[in-house]
């Protein structure tokens, strides 16, 4: 199959006829039938990234499932799937704890060395997926099924550029309807008017009626968090001490 491949930094990617990886117990063959580019792959081939080279570049991706391990319940042959970002089991403490994010299976899928190269070494694939190529081997964690009337194309994007774009907007931002938001200025709020408004930060102050000198002392004021939802995770039972 064809393999594009990025063997130094800064240099064009190369071309190749590579054998299709190995397929193991939790492993799913795709034929990628899309996939875009981030500018995460473009810091990866410039030598911008941590990444070790060589490297197959692409993690944003759909395809059609050709062949499933032993192990796979996620997914079946012929089904339309979307490559994932991060691979997320949804079984360890973190899935089972809205933060997917962290997966316990992160640096294993993320580290595997998939393509065999005709030099003898080895390449690994950008976030354990490496789109850039015409099939991928890649964990069922980091595969999602889809039923949609997206094309190719369209759905391709969903795996990373979207989900990343619409998550710092709606989780991060805040942004509501309504608002109107310039580029680099998203922790303030915008009003339909115009006007912009700062989210009003917390006093830590003491508390009014408190004189000087009193014997008395104040009820000490607790910080609220500007994030409600992370602020609760906190509060949840602690991850695994493994972690």
């Amino acid at each position: 199959m064809k393999v594009a491949v990025a063997y130094e930094a800064g240099q064009p990617l190369v071309l190749e006829d590579l054998p299709v990886p190995a397929i193991g117990p939790r492993d799913v063959l795709v034929r990628v039938s899309a996939s875009g580019i981030c500018h995460t792959d473009l810091n990866v081939i410039e030598g911008k990234s941590a990444l070790s080279l060589p490297i197959v570049p692409g993690h944003e991706g759909c395809g059609i499932v050709e062949e499933t391990g032993r192990e796979v319940r996620r997914v079946k042959p012929g089904d339309r799937v979307l490559a994932s970002v991060t691979p997320a089991c949804g079984a360890c403490w973190w899935c089972l704890n809205d933060m997917s994010n962290h997966c316990e299976l992160n640096p294993a899928v993320t580290a595997k060395q998939r393509f065999g190269l005709s030099d003898g070494r080895t390449a690994g694939a950008v976030c354990g997926c490496g789109t850039f190529a015409e099939a991928m081997v890649v964990d069922e964690a980091s595969l999602v099924p889809v039923d949609t009337s997206l094309s190719d194309a369209e759905l391709a994007l969903l795996g990373c550029g979207v989900t990343t774009g619409l998550g710092a907007a709606l989780n991060t931002a805040r942004i509501t309807p309504g608002s109107r938001t310039p580029p680099g200025r998203t922790p303030w709020r915008w009003r339909a008017s115009g006007s912009p408004t700062c989210p009003k930060r917390p006093s830590t102050r003491s508390p009014l009626g408190t004189r000087r000198g009193s014997t008395t002392s104040p009820r000490p004021t607790r910080r609220r968090s500007a994030f409600p939802d992370r602020s609760s995770r906190s509060r949840r039972a602690k991850p695994p001490s493994s972690r």
